[in-house]
């Protein structure tokens, strides 16, 4: 997550269909904050931001990863 580059605020990807990888990042102190690799888009706590492509491409490759080791945690939605 270091790596990311955030162009904008950009809440346009509701309107967009297609996979998504979402993953919850647990603070030190207990908090959690969800986000959401769609790519071009990164999303944190439902506020939407323009990124490179390569992190959605990284992040799909790991999610892809997972999946394929039996170990993840999926479900499928359909995003309207």
């Amino acid at each position: 997550m270091n790596d990311v580059v955030i162009y904008n605020e950009d809440n346009s990807y509701t309107e967009y269909a297609g996979q998504a990888v979402v993953f919850t990042l647990t603070m030190a102190d207990g908090t959690q904050t969800e986000s959401m690799a769609y790519n071009p888009f990164l999303v944190i706590d439902d506020v939407g931001y323009k990124t490179k492509y390569e992190l959605w491409e990284a992040l799909n490759s790991y999610a892809n990863e997972l999946l394929n080791s039996g170990i993840a945690n999926t479900k499928n939605n359909l995003m309207e």
